[in-house]
This record gives C-alpha cells, structure tokens and sequence, in this order.
C-alpha cells in the first residue's frame, strides 16, 4: 500500500511525501499446511533462506509492515490499526487542502480488496476508505456547525481490459440507451483527467455508503484458483472536498483510493478464455504502473 500527498514547504511535512507498507494475510483455505516464508520485526519484512536456498534471509524495510496473519498474536495488525498507520492522517490532509492517494498493490488474492473496502458491517470488518469517509464527515459536520460550508463529491470507476466504466451510472437497459464511455484526456496544465464521469453529491457516511456499495455491484468480478470472487479490473474511488470558511477563503482537495487488480500467474490462476484476456490486461497495466 501507497500514500501519497504533496509535499509543504517544511521540512517536517518531506518524510510524508510518500509512505510505503506491507500487510500480511493468514493462509487460507488452500494454504493450510504450508510453511509461512515471511516474518515481520518492526518495519522490516524477512524472507526465509528456505524460499531461495540460501543459508541468509532476505531483510526488507518498509515505512510500516502489518502483520496480520494470526489475531492470536500481540502485533497483530486487525482493520482499525491498519487505518490508524496507513489512511488516518489523510483525513488531515483532505481538509487542509492536500492531495493524498492510497493504493493497494499485490498478487491475486492477496487481501487488497479487504484492505480498503473490507465490509460495512460489522464496524470492526470496515477498510480504510469506509473509516476514513466515517471520519471525515464526523469533521464535515463539526464545520458546518462552526459556520464552513462544505461540500463533498465523489466518483468510482473501473478500468477494465483498458476501458473505463463509470460504477455509479446505471447501465443501459437496451442497445437503443447505449452511453458513451469515459474518455482520458492530458490537458497541459490540469493533467490527466477524465471527461464523462459523474459526480455524485454526498453529504453523509450513511449517502457515501449506499454509493460504494451500488458501484461494488457494478464491479468486474470472477472466480479464479487463486480467488473466488477475483477483482478483474482496477477500481478509482475519488473523493472532492471544497471547504468555503467565514472568511470566503476557499480550500479544495481531492482524495483517491485505488483497489488495483492482482498480478496473476497463469499457470496458477488456471486462466482460460476470457480470464486469460483479463489476466493479460491485468499484467500489463501493472507492468507499465512499476516502470514508472
């Protein structure tokens, strides 16, 4: 997992610019009964010699490394410690009028989708954008109770085989209602951006809620070896604050929650058909996302 915001002007703020961990799951079903290959010691995640064959394991540091893999443990890493180390302090930085983005990266089947959506009941099982759109507005109408006006919108896509899908507008209920797609555009001072997508107005937890849920259903997902209910494309959550205070200074932000489909493995994913069509968009896309 990644966060990244724009950095101010101070030193302290520098360490923040970009934040990188690492979240291990227990086994599942399919795994019980083999040997656990990595191990966690404060920020540093060791790979056994066993995995390599070699007689020294392989250290490697991260800003923050979660263990999760067993609640019997003393360290163990549940939904909430996992939002207070890697998605809390975004809610600070939204309303100070910072840029932040988090996204999960990993092989299939992995947990990054438990990570940032996990489930809205019960509380405990919620992920990191759930706890933090429960935080922010928590702030939200503390402000307007103080007097700011503030309004907040959102967006969810999906990028599916190269295409993009808005998750919030229904589809189209014959030929006759076909809807153009999404289109990205690069414009010379504003970046990329992408024309055609709604944006919904929230004002609640409870409004933002009822969204995600609808665009999780609207979500590209199958069953594959590796995972039942396999994310087959990358979905974008983006979130818009504008935060007008007494003194008509205005503060825009914007926050972006990536849930990135998983690198898979042909052989182990046992894709076929249109999974292996997916498998290779999949691939593909991440490849060009680590070269950058």
């Amino acid at each position: 997992m990644a966060e990244q915001k724009p950095e101010k002007s101070s030193a302290k703020a520098a360490p923040e610019s970009v934040r990188v961990g690492v979240r291990l799951r227990p086994f599942v079903a399919y795994e019980v009964g083999q040997k656990q290959c990595l191990t966690i010691s404060g920020n540093v995640v060791s790979v056994s010699p066993d995995v390599e064959c070699t007689h020294k394991a392989r250290d490697f540091a991260f800003d923050c490394a979660m263990d999760s893999t067993s609640s019997r443990e003393a360290d163990f890493v549940d939904q909430s410690k996992c939002y207070k180390l890697m998605a809390e302090r975004m809610v600070d930085h939204v309303l100070r009028g910072y840029s932040s983005c988090l996204f999960c990266y990993g092989q299939t089947g992995t947990g990054k989708t438990t990570t940032i959506m996990g489930k809205v009941e019960p509380l405990e099982e919620q992920g990191l954008l759930l706890r933090l759109m429960s935080d922010l507005f928590d702030n939200v109408a503390r402000m307007r109770s103080e007097g700011a006006g503030v309004q907040c919108k959102v967006q969810m896509l999906e990028v599916y085989n190269e295409k993009i899908k808005d998750l919030l507008v229904p589809p189209a209920r014959d030929f006759q209602e076909k809807k153009a797609l999404p289109e990205v555009h690069v414009h010379p001072k504003l970046g990329v951006y992408v024309k055609g997508v709604a944006d919904e107005p929230v004002d609640s937890f409870d409004n933002c809620v009822q969204l995600i849920e609808y665009g999780n259903t609207m979500k590209t997902v199958a069953a594959t070896a590796m995972n039942a209910k396999s994310s087959r494309a990358h979905t974008i959550f983006k979130l818009m604050v504008e935060k007008r205070g007494s003194d008509s200074q205005v503060i825009s932000s914007e926050a972006y929650f990536v849930d990135l489909a998983g690198r898979e493995n042909e052989k182990t994913t046992k894709a076929a058909g249109e999974r292996l069509v997916e498998l290779s968009f999949i691939n593909r896309s991440l490849m060009w996302l680590k070269t950058r």
